[in-house]
């Protein structure tokens, strides 16, 4: 029976609703038991569903001593039920349901053609096939929930990202996120996250709070916004409330969005680009302003969570003569050997705060400096070469340059891993 904190709560990673576990109920699982139509579940996911097993709200019932008792103490899961959120009555992760892991929300946002899907693609691989033995952490599949039932994280990822960049014949761009608008009630339900469990060796003070544990293990969920959602305030605050329980922020910017920039690129590459849809210094306002309504913060007052700016499309810098000098570190790759790279993550920070200033975009770095307690500001390619703008079709495999910084930058941010001082 494992023991609870009586005042600790824990956040359901389908609707951000955060709650103490003594209130979840339970639904029934068996193919034999009795079903029902669940109205709350079909209106989060705002679509009818199949009708599913019954919910069990017994174990929330009782006089005084016997809801103070299960503050404390949760009650071993019966066979046939699974714990499921008193607010949205999706099934609650395993680790989750018993309070044994705690969970990292991270909300990566960012305007049209900022390069997203494509990031989320690459970045979930490479944690995978490099990044997973190179820093030494574990990431395993989690199931999560979509309006057709469960399904794997990884058959999740395959259909929103492999499909297209893993295509054995003709690798394509991942196409564009849809608006939660359009999309509700499909896998592509922008809010259906992909969920991982990561986990983490442990460090200094985990032999005194964790003693018996061989590794820390951590609930990562992570959520792909429509970029033209970002631009609609109202939009954000009814559907994307997981931004207001972020442990961590990372806005992904297309620095060819600022006119400076893209009038210095040659007619045949700019004429391929898309026309610029939105200032990226105005979704960085909409977060601020979710943070605000939503949880209270007081207008004078910065953000606490640890926030990335991160500048995609790097590898087109090298096709703009002079606006970037030869060696400067956003042309070389990262190495995150047992740790996250500080002292190169710093001077990348450095590099990249001055050059915005003289690309004639400073407001990016004024709203980081007002607005963020805490943040860095990075470099990365996902693909590594523009694709064919005709086709959308790869023009070669992904060789992607610091795809993993600004998460590894959270991580160790987070307590999660430690940092290197390489030079």
């Amino acid at each position: 029976m494992p023991l609870l904190s009586p005042v600790g709560a824990v956040t359901c990673p389908h609707c951000s609703e955060r709650f103490h576990l003594s209130r979840a109920p339970y639904r029934a699982v068996g193919l034999a038991g009795p079903t029902e139509r669940d109205s709350v579940m079909e209106k989060h996911f705002g679509t009818p569903l199949a009708p599913l097993g019954k919910i069990d709200d017994s174990v929330l019932k009782g006089g005084f001593w016997r809801r103070l008792g299960r503050r404390f103490f949760i009650g071993n899961e019966p066979a046939d039920q699974r714990k499921i959120c008193p607010n949205c009555h999706i099934y609650l992760p395993d680790k989750i349901a018993n309070g044994e892991i705690s969970s990292e929300v991270i909300a990566i946002v960012g305007a049209r053609n900022s390069g997203k899907s494509n990031y989320f693609g690459v970045l979930l691989d490479s944690l995978r096939r490099r990044y997973s033995a190179e820093v030494d952490f574990e990431i395993l599949d989690v199931t999560t929930f979509c309006p057709d039932g469960p399904i794997s994280s990884h058959e999740l990822y395959r259909h929103r990202y492999g499909q297209y960049l893993g295509d054995p014949t003709a690798p394509r761009v991942v196409p564009q996120t849809q608006s939660v608008v359009t999309s509700m009630g499909k896998k592509d339900d922008p809010r259906i996250p992909l969920i991982y469990m990561l986990r983490f060796r442990k460090r200094g003070w985990h032999y005194l709070t964790k003693p018996l544990a061989n590794r820390i293990p951590v609930y990562l969920m992570i959520f792909d916004a429509a970029g033209e959602d970002m631009k609609d305030q109202t939009v954000m605050e009814l559907y994307y409330r997981f931004i207001c329980q972020a442990t961590g922020i990372v806005f992904l910017i297309d620095p060819f969005e600022y006119p400076g920039i893209r009038s210095q690129l040659d007619p045949k590459i700019s004429s391929r680009m898309k026309p610029v849809q939105a200032d990226p210094a105005v979704i960085v306002d909409r977060v601020v302003g979710v943070f605000q309504s939503k949880r209270r913060f007081r207008a004078d007052k910065k953000i606490p969570v640890p926030t990335a700016f991160v500048l995609t499309k790097a590898d087109l810098f090298k096709e703009i003569p002079g606006l970037v000098y030869d060696r400067s570190p956003l042309f070389r790759d990262s190495r995150h050997q047992g740790g996250y790279d500080q002292a190169g993550g710093e001077e990348l920070s450095r590099e990249l705060q001055e050059r915005i200033r003289q690309w004639d975009s400073p407001e990016l770095v004024l709203k980081a400096s007002r607005n963020f307690h805490n943040y860095s500001f990075f470099s990365v390619s996902a693909l590594g070469a523009a694709p064919d703008p005709a086709t959308l079709k790869l023009q070669q495999v992904p060789t992607p340059m610091r795809i993993a910084d600004p998460l590894l930058w959270l991580f160790w941010q987070r307590g999660y891993i430690p940092a290197t001082r390489r030079i």
